[in-house]
């Protein structure tokens, strides 16, 4: 395991001296002193990037698990929040992606503000989607 020296950890394979194929990092937590672990990414790396198919676990225990691109949730992805609330569906550069597969547009997909929710599908109505980007 690599140790860096803002406390992240990585376990997995290299190629000239970067992060390349699949490899688990253990991101320091954004917490002050309180020795717990934040952030956890386990799935392909390219260039020191996560790029390909992965699963993030978040600090604050919310979970994505679907693809990435140049460090940032792209393509079919799944989110989990904590709360229960699931997202699943397209991503474009880490941002849900209105405009890649048909709107769901039933009483449980219908925002606070009355608009069509994500392309995508919900668990439970939601009024708004957070966005989440380590580091």
């Amino acid at each position: 395991m690599m140790s860096f020296v803002n406390g992240d950890k990585y376990a997995g394979q290299w190629q000239k001296d970067k992060q390349y194929g699949d490899g688990k990092m253990e991101y320091a937590s954004k917490k002050q002193d309180d020795g717990s672990t934040g952030d956890v990414y386990e799935g392909q790396w390219k260039g020191n990037m996560r790029y390909g198919e992965g699963t993030l676990n978040y600090e604050n225990l919310d979970r994505y698990k679907g693809g990435f691109k140049d460090d940032l949730r792209h393509g079919h992805g799944q989110i989990m929040y904590k709360s229960g609330e699931e997202y699943e569906g397209a991503w474009y550069k880490d941002k849900p992606d209105r405009d890649s597969i048909h709107e769901k547009a039933d009483a449980d997909a219908i925002n606070a503000a009355g608009e069509s929710a994500l392309c995508g599908t919900r668990s439970k109505p939601a009024s708004h989607v957070q966005h989440h980007r380590p580091h």
